[in-house]
Formats: C-alpha cells, structure tokens, sequence
C-alpha cells in the first residue's frame, strides 16, 4: 500500500511538472529542445500621444536588444518584418535595451498596430502582440497661438518647430472658399511662412499639412486698422466732393479699391451703391459723384474689398427734391393758383415779399399730398433776407407726407390774435411737419390743434420765437401728436411751450436752444402724458417756477443751465441751477441778444449765438 502510494505521489508530480512546462513554453515562448528561442515578453503596452507613444515591456532573460515594429496594417507571425502598410522598425541597430521606448515619427489621428521581440546572438522570440490589438495617437499640434507682434493689417507670420515635414496651409475665413498656400523647402528649414494678402480686421484658420495629414490648426485674427477721416467733404444740393489722404488710406502694399453708398445714417455695405474706385481717384485721393437729392442726408464709405476704411454722413444743401410742382407766389391770387395744384407742390415766395392771408383762411385741400413753403427763388434757392407771411391759421385737410416752412418770417396779429397753424378739420393726417430757419412772432400760439387727426412729427430748428402769446408754442386740444422736437432754436419771451389735453403720450425733445422770460410754466400735461428729453439748454428770466406739471415727467435731462433770477419750485425743476443772472451769461438778453459771455457755457444754448 506505501509503495502503491508513492508510486501514486511520484506520477501525480510528473504530471504536474509536465503541465507547468508547457505553460511555460505557451506563455513565454520558451523552446525548450533546441534552446535557439528567447523568451517574449509576459506585458507588453503603449501610451500614446500625438506623433510618439510610449511602448513599455516586462525584460526577458538574456536578451541583448530588442525589435518594436508599428504598422498602420494588422500584422501577423506570417508578415515578414517591415513589408506592413505604413511599417516603422525600431530597435535594427540594436539600440533598444530596456523598456521604456519612445517611438517617434507616427501620424496624429493614426490607428497603429504593435508587435515586440527579444533578441540575442543567434537568437530572438515569437513576436509578441499588444493584448488591446491596436492604439491610436492623439491629434498632432504643431502650431500655438499665434503672439501679436506676428499679425499686422494683411500679413500674419506662422511658426513650428524646424525642419519638421510639412508641404502646405490650407487656409479659410468665414465662408469664402479655403486657400492653399505651398511651403517651400527653405519654410520649412526655418518652420515659419509668411502669410501675405489678408483682410484686415478677419479671422482666419491656419491647418499645416504634410501631404494629406494634417499636423496642426491654430486661428487668428488680422489687426482692425483705424478708419480714416477724410480730410474734406463738400456737399451741393445734388453732388459730394470727397477728399482724403491717399497714404494714410494705404495699409501695406494695398489701398482702397470701392466706394459705396446709401441714405440715411448707416454703414453702407456692398449691396449700397458699391462701385470701383478709378486709378487716378486712388491715386489722387478724390472722389465726386452727383444725382443726389437735395436736403437729403447720405452716408458714403471708402472700401478695400468690403472692408470699410473711411466714412461720413453728410447732408446735401437745402432744395427742392424731385418730383414738386414749382410755382413762385407773390400775393392772394397766386397763393390760389398754387394750393389748386394736386400731389406734391413746391411753393416758393420771392424775396422782399410780404404775402398777407389774413383776408382768408388758408386751407390746404386734399389734393395736395406734400407741401413746401419757402423763402427761395423759383429754382429753390433761399433767398437771403427772409419773405413773410401773415396768417390767421394754415388749416390741412387729407393726408400729407410732408409739409415744411422754411427760411419765412411767420406771423399774425400780434400776441391776443391768431395762429400760425389752427387745425381744426378732423381726421387730417401729416407723417412730418416741420420749421426751419424760420422767426416766428405776433401770434397768440404757433399750433393751435384741435381735431382728431394724427400727427407723427413736428420739427422746429433753427428758428426764432418772439413773444408768442397765451397759447404757447403747442396747444393740443385734440387730435394725436407723438413726437415733437425743438433743436438750435431761441424762445424769447415764450408764454409756455406746450399745454396738452391729449391722452396719449407725447415724446418732447428739446435739443441745444435758449429759452428766456417764460410766464407760465413751461411743459404743461394737463390730463395727458408729456415724456420729456432736454439736452444742452440755458434758460433765464423766467417769471414762472415751474418747468412742468401735472402729466409731464423728465425723463432725460443733460447739460441744462438755469441763471440764478429764475427760481423753481421743488420738485417742478431740471438741470443746474447756475450762481449768475442771465445778464452775466448773455451779452444783452433784455433786447434779445443772447450771445454767450462765457465759455464754459458756449457749447450749449442756441449754438447759432456762437458761431
């Protein structure tokens, strides 16, 4: 039984040992009868990155060196070593003795295959293969941000590091097509390229290539030059003459190319009027174009492609614009052959006239849909003193688009009498009404409106206002009004400025004038709504304490100067209150003279007291 057993204990050990052999031949690659094979590796990783990766492995006995092998194609024991697509041998020249190994010249963005062996004199392992089967490096960045002192107006400088292999820049902004810009050998040795002919102020993206793999992408943005001013701007009624300095234009070796155009106050772009520029306009720095409109405000701008280097807003001289019918009037009959025209009608009193409509109530019909009063010649040039008209009330019916006096002497008869306007038809409708150049006197009130219609805008600018009596400048008894705006002008000795009924709300603009001597308080809303916008103004003798009341509110007040004789009652007040009489402010406001004595307060007021 012993000897049974131990025959039992002594195959139980020689099979155990003959299991644990073949273990040993299976997992390390051991050839144990003709003893030529070293062992391979039990572990064998990577760590990669974008062009290297970091293959790690556990030594194998009596190795000398080993081999490492990446491939862009799976490999097998049956591929002869190097023959896979994309194949990098590491390690030929015995030069990899230990783990770890820092493979380079890979591809960013690359799927790669790995195999390992061991090798000594007259022997080497089974290659042995990544347990994951394959990794992948990570994107390749060879480009960093781009620093400032690189980028200009249109050139940017592009650098890496030298000598590393790469054949072009593929190059886009915005939507535009992408650009293909070759590096030459000598970019190359240096690893920096010049980037020339950009935009200013654009962003552009920069993909550095070597063949089709793409090495690296940074973005940046060319330097907004600063716009130019021009150095002259002269508009006609229907022209412009632009001037500027054609080398402050240039930046670089280039210099506008378009110039375009719109109306109104805006930017224009490529789709305004957008038109080359000659050579000799280029090289001469001038630029004249006509067909505009009189008193008409336009914006031009100089361009280099759509890039806008230079830019102004102008207004073309006073005129008629296109499309009135012109008639001169002198006296009644006259007036009654203008106001029988239909559509739009230019009437243009001659100077020296004193046209008196008191003997009529001046009614403009339906049938006229825009109306200009002037003071001008019968081609529409002001004249240089200042026609009158005496009235006891223009009346509008219909709708009109416009009505506008301009460079008249308006009045009535006296400051108990009548108006200036008396709007009494119903639903009559004017989009602008406005007063230019006017002086406006003897008269109970300017506007006296008292229908149902809708008024959108009334201007008064650059006008004179004497005395106009108890109605003010604006008794509103009905009908809707929603903007008015009183810029540059003088009020001397006003009753008030606006009493209004009117329940909708009321936006009152009042820009750069001069008021004197009010009587009643000034801004007055009565049961309706008055919103209130004062800038730039200087006030004195004023014989009221309040600047407005029951349903007017400021709502902006900037820059207003009120001379220390007029005082205010708490909370009915706006602006500064100034330690001087107005005497010390104006040179002779008693007799209407209100030229600015000192010049911290010039740039406000009526500003034409001051040129």
């Amino acid at each position: 039984m012993k000897k049974l057993t131990h025959i039992i204990k002594t195959g139980a050990f020689a099979l155990l040992t003959s299991l644990s052999v073949a273990a040993c031949i299976d997992g390390n690659d051991w050839e144990t009868i003709s003893g030529n094979r070293l062992f391979g590796t039990t572990s064998f990783s990577v760590e990669p990155a974008a062009i290297t990766a970091e293959a790690k492995w556990d030594a194998t006995p009596n190795t000398e060196y080993y081999i490492i092998e990446a491939s862009r194609e799976q490999m097998d024991d049956n591929m002869p070593m190097g023959s896979a697509s994309g194949s990098i041998v590491y390690g030929e020249d015995q030069s990899i003795k230990k783990s770890p190994y820092t493979l380079t010249g890979l591809l960013g963005e690359t799927t790669y295959y790995l195999r390992i062996k061991s090798v000594a004199s007259g022997k080497e392992s089974r290659w042995i293969y990544l347990e994951d089967g394959t990794f992948e490096t990570s994107k390749e960045e060879i480009l960093g941000i781009i620093p400032s002192e690189n980028i200009t107006e249109e050139t940017i400088l592009i650098t890496w590091e030298a000598g590393l292999e790469v054949t072009h820049f593929i190059i886009k902004a915005g939507i535009d097509a992408p650009i293909t810009k070759e590096i030459t050998s000598e970019e190359v040795a240096a690893g920096q390229k010049l980037i020339e002919g950009l935009l200013p102020g654009t962003e552009y993206t920069f993909s550095i290539y070597n063949g089709e793999i793409k090495r690296g992408e940074t973005t940046a943005m060319t330097v907004m030059p600063e716009m130019v001013d021009f150095t002259s701007v002269t508009p006609t009624k229907t022209s412009v003459s632009l001037v500027w300095d054609p080398e402050a234009i240039q930046t670089g070796s280039t210099t506008v190319s378009h110039y375009a155009w719109c109306g109104g106050d805006r930017t224009p772009s490529v789709s305004d009027h957008y038109t080359a520029l000659t050579a000799e306009q280029i090289s001469q720095g001038q630029l004249n174009f006509d067909g505009l409109e009189p008193s008409t405000t336009y914006t031009v701008a100089l361009m280099r492609g759509t890039y806008v280097r230079a830019l102004t807003t102008f207004t073309t001289a006073k005129g008629i614009p296109s499309g009135y019918t012109l008639v001169s009037v002198t006296d009644i009959t006259t007036w009654n052959e203008a106001i029988s025209k239909t559509g739009k009608v230019a009437v243009l009193i001659p100077e020296n006239t004193d046209l008196d409509l008191t003997g009529i109530t001046p009614e403009i019909p339906q049938s006229i849909t825009s109306l200009l009063i002037w003071g001008a010649d019968i081609e529409g040039n002001p004249t240089n003193t200042k026609p009158s008209i005496k009235t006891k009330g223009f009346n509008f019916n219909g709708t009109l688009g416009t009505v506008e006096f301009y460079n008249l002497h308006l009045y009535s008869n006296g400051s108990a009498g009548n108006y200036i306007v008396d709007q009494k038809k119903a639903d009559n409708n004017i989009t602008n009404f406005s007063i230019e150049s006017c002086v406006i006197d003897e008269a109970r009130g300017l506007f006296r409106i008292r229908n149902t219609g809708v008024w959108q805008s009334i201007t008064i600018k650059d006008c004179d206002l004497n005395g106009i009596g108890s109605y003010g400048l604006f008794a509103l008894e009905g009908g809707t009004i929603q903007t008015i705006s009183l810029n540059n002008s003088t009020l001397y000795n006003p009753t008030k400025i606006i009493k209004a009924n009117q329940t909708t709300g009321i936006t009152l603009n009042i820009d750069y004038c001069t008021i004197y001597g009010a009587s009643y308080v000034l801004i007055d809303g009565q049961s309706g709504s008055i919103n209130i916008n004062a800038r730039n103004i200087l006030v004195g003798g004023l014989t009221t304490n309040k600047v407005f009341e029951k349903g007017a509110t400021i709502v902006t007040e900037e820059n207003i100067f009120t001379t220390s004789e007029s005082s205010y009652e708490s909370g009915k007040s706006w602006g500064e209150m100034l330690t001087i009489p107005a005497t010390d402010l104006f040179e002779n406001p008693a007799n209407g003279d209100f030229t600015v004595k000192i010049d911290t307060y010039k740039t406000y007021g009526d500003q034409r007291w001051n040129k």
